[in-house]
């Protein structure tokens, strides 16, 4: 069993034999709990947790999903022994990366690095959909160093100068990954390049209506996904369950999975590698 203390609240989580259905967790509004300020940020915002470290055997730490809410936010801070990433599911926000600011629009990533500080602001009258995945040096253990900075009113570059990866767009290029089916897109938005821990990558998957990807074994990494939009099923090792938009889950080393649209419109998920 452990326990992932962040943004002021504790979550503890302890592994089981579960069906591939348990697995398959929601980012559910009614598990949202109030946190007033975090890290001294400008207002509150809702928030859960859906993935933690015991869930999984690499040194993933957390998937958390919330809301900020108009005019809150998350104040500057640093992480030394974790790294983040933000997702902007919809809305804006002002967006700091080491000092600098800038407004970020949905659907969005933005990696916050080992030694990085970071912080946003919801300045707009809505709220702001966000999702914050996190990968540790050491197994289970979190921090955090608050700098007493809400952002509120700072100055804005024109142009972002941190690492970021819109969602939105058609991608560049295919992934290295071999797919008989040509109407599914598989790419990478972010590689391991990019971070410090055993961090590999971000990628994006959209299949289309009656599309499905090939099998595919994860041989040394374990997998966390998203789904951004549409409905479908996965299969692993045999067993089948079905997803929807905003169900997240995790795949281990070893297991064979393979993904299938039987819904209507495009089914986009978002899946982080870690290396074990």
């Amino acid at each position: 069993m452990y326990k992932i203390f962040s943004l002021g609240l504790v979550f503890t989580l302890s592994a089981c034999a579960q069906s591939l259905q348990e697995r398959v967790l929601p980012n559910d509004p009614a598990n949202y709990r109030l946190a007033e300020s975090a890290h001294d940020g400008a207002g509150p915002m809702d928030f859960t947790g859906i993935i933690g470290s015991s869930d999984v055997a690499s040194n993933f730490l957390y998937l958390h999903a919330g809301m900020i809410l108009p005019k809150g936010g998350i104040g500057h801070h640093f992480h030394h022994s974790i790294e983040e990433m933000y997702v902007l599911l919809s809305g804006e926000a002002e967006f700091t990366v080491n000092g600098h600011t800038s407004l970020i629009e949905a659907p969005v990533i933005v990696p916050n690095k080992l030694g990085s500080s970071h912080g946003l602001v919801n300045t707009t009258d809505e709220p702001l959909r966000w999702l914050n995945f996190a990968v540790s040096e050491v197994k289970g253990r979190g921090d955090a160093f608050d700098l007493g900075d809400n952002r509120v009113g700072a100055d804005l570059d024109p142009v972002p100068v941190f690492v970021y990866g819109r969602l939105d767009k058609e991608p560049s290029r295919r992934s290295l990954f071999e797919q008989s089916d040509d109407e599914v897109k598989y790419f990478r938005v972010l590689g391991p390049e990019v971070f410090s821990t055993n961090w590999n990558h971000v990628d994006q998957i959209i299949l289309p209506e009656g599309s499905a990807t090939d099998p595919r074994q994860l041989e040394g990494i374990e997998e966390i996904y998203y789904v951004m939009e549409g409905s479908g099923a996965i299969s692993v090792d045999g067993e089948t369950a079905s997803v929807e938009m905003d169900d997240a889950f995790s795949i281990s080393m070893g297991e064979t999975i393979s993904v299938s649209n039987n819904g209507s419109g495009d089914l986009k998920i978002l899946i982080i590698g870690v290396r074990q």
